[in-house]
C-alpha cells in the first residue's frame, strides 16, 4: 500500500474484497497510530478551548493536517513509478523542522519500503552450508556444521 507504484490499485486489479481493502487501509492507520503519531511535534503553543466566547480559539490547528487527510490524499492521487525510496525522501519534512502528518507518514513509508524483499543473508548462509557439506564431509554432525557455518560467517 505504501509503495507508489502500487497502492491500493494492485488489489483492486487483482478483484481483492472490500472487506480486505478495507482492511489495509484499517492496519495502515492502526500502524500510524500506534508507531509514527507519536513522533508528530506539536510544537505550537495550546490554546485554551474552555472559552466560547475567543473566535480565534482554533487558529492554530488551521491548514494542519491529519493523518486521515494526508493517506487519503496520498491514496487517492494517481499510481506512479517514481522509486519509492525517492518518492518518501522527497517527502520528508526539512531537518529541524517540526514533524508533519505528511512527514510522519514519509518516515512509515521510508521503513516499510527499504525492508528488504528477500532474507539474502539466510540464502547466502545456507548457501555456504552446502559448500561445507562436501562428499568428504557429508557426515558431520549438526552441531559441528552449525558451529563451522557459525565461525565462517564471522
Amino acid at each position: 500500500v505504501l509503495h507508489p507504484r502500487y497502492k491500493l490499485a494492485y488489489f483492486q486489479q487483482e478483484h481483492w474484497p472490500k472487506k480486505w481493502l478495507d482492511s489495509a487501509r484499517h492496519i495502515i492507520r492502526e500502524t500510524y497510530d500506534e508507531n509514527y503519531a507519536p513522533l508528530i511535534n506539536n510544537s505550537s503553543p495550546a490554546v485554551d478551548d474552555s472559552d466560547d466566547d475567543n473566535l480565534f480559539a482554533d487558529v492554530h490547528n488551521f491548514g494542519r493536517s491529519t493523518f486521515e487527510d494526508v493517506l487519503d490524499a496520498y491514496l487517492n492521487a494517481p499510481t506512479s513509478d517514481d522509486d519509492p525510496i525517492k518518492f518518501w525522501t522527497s517527502r520528508l519534512d526539512s531537518p529541524g523542522a517540526r514533524i508533519t502528518a505528511q512527514g510522519a507518514l514519509a518516515i512509515m513509508g521510508l521503513e516499510f519500503c527499504s525492508a528488504p524483499a528477500a532474507s539474502t543473508d539466510v540464502e547466502r548462509l545456507f548457501s555456504h552450508g552446502g559448500c561445507i557439506v562436501t562428499k568428504r564431509r557429508h557426515n558431520l554432525s549438526y552441531s559441528t556444521l552449525r558451529c563451522l557455518m557459525v565461525l565462517r560467517s564471522w
